[in-house]
């Protein structure tokens, strides 16, 4: 994570707990955990953005209440800010499960930033997805099912003219790790 902050990359850190933690009632033991063991005070938290993706509910359709998500990122925030004892605006994502029923339940909490979208993105695009300009970072995907989007994105948004060509210069679809490192290491040893 330091290594990527460094050269300008940013970087989104996926949280989630697994069906057996959330039956025991231990999701915000486990996030914390995931935010001790991944995050250090010296990164550049403007870089990173926390997504929230509770594992048993990823493709389920299973989700959580309005109620239970804006619990769980107002106690994450507030525990960010005095664990980095920063006033920093830290940016938190939920994507558990996310389609065209739930993101208008979800979009109403306040303190949610946004939505990592996956399968969904397949197929309901036009509900779930506004598309704004990409930023000029590298933005690395890892997974075939972002294949769907980026097709879906190079015809409607780029036909209505909300996004230019050259911003797919900056996307890599990949399938595994070994991919993501290849693509970050000539930025990293610079």
């Amino acid at each position: 994570i330091l290594a990527a902050t460094k050269n300008k990359f940013d970087i989104i850190l996926c949280i989630g707990e697994n069906k057996s933690e959330k039956k025991r009632k231990l999701t915000l033991s486990v996030l914390k955990k995931q935010i001790k063991n991944a995050l250090y005070k010296k990164y550049d938290f403007k870089k990173i953005i926390i997504a929230y993706e509770p594992i048993w509910s990823i493709g389920s359709g299973k989700i959580l209440s309005g109620q239970e998500l804006s619990k769980i990122i107002i106690s994450l925030k507030k525990f960010l800010n005095l664990k980095f004892n920063k006033k920093h605006n830290f940016k938190i994502l939920y994507g558990g499960s996310v389609d065209s029923h739930s993101i208008y339940q979800f979009k109403k909490i306040k303190e949610l930033d946004g939505f990592l979208i996956g399968g969904a993105s397949k197929s309901s695009k036009k509900q779930l997805i506004q598309v704004n300009h990409i930023s000029p970072r590298p933005i690395i995907l890892v997974g075939e099912m972002w294949e769907g989007l980026i097709d879906w994105m190079r015809s409607e948004p780029l036909n209505k003219k909300l996004i230019d060509k050259t911003d797919f210069d900056n996307i890599e679809i990949v399938q595994n790790v070994d991919e993501v490192i290849a693509l970050l290491q000539p930025h990293i040893n610079k």
